[in-house]
This record gives C-alpha cells, sequence and structure tokens, in this order.
C-alpha cells in the first residue's frame, strides 16, 4: 500500500531537524520543508516519508496505523 501526496502548502506549525553525527558532536540542521509526501506499509509497519523537490528521500516516521500517519501530514491523502 502507498499512497502519495504532493504538498501545496506547508502550515510551520512544526520544524523538522536532522542531526548528524561529525567527530565527537552532533550537527544539526534544519529538514527543507517537503515537496511530497508518501504513506507506506511495509511487513506491517506504517511509514510517513517526506521528500525533497529532487524526488529524494529526506526523512521519516513510524506510525502504528494508515490514520495516524495521514493526520500527521494534516491532509486526505486518498
Amino acid at each position: 500500500m502507498r499512497l502519495r501526496a504532493t504538498v501545496r502548502r506547508v502550515t510551520g506549525k512544526t520544524t523538522h531537524l536532522l542531526g548528524v553525527q561529525v567527530a565527537d558532536e552532533i550537527k544539526v540542521a534544519t529538514l527543507p520543508d517537503p515537496k511530497i509526501v508518501e504513506v507506506v506499509e511495509e511487513d506491517g509497519a506504517i511509514f510517513l516519508l517526506r521528500f525533497d523537490d529532487e524526488g529524494q528521500c529526506v526523512a521519516d516516521t513510524w506510525h502504528e496505523t494508515v490514520e495516524a500517519a495521514k493526520a500527521q501530514t494534516n491532509l486526505s491523502l486518498e
């Protein structure tokens, strides 16, 4: 199962960060706003994938249900 949507508007209510270990410290950067989101079911797990404007997956989150993943997007994915 795969549900895909193009993001038309970002509310700005949430900031997503990416931490990368460099030597002995963690560098933190703000993720760009997603251009596309997908809800994917794999082996009974539900993931919300965030894609940048080049089509690269830049982040994912795990959810217990498809409805929970869809609720995080604040979208009606059909």
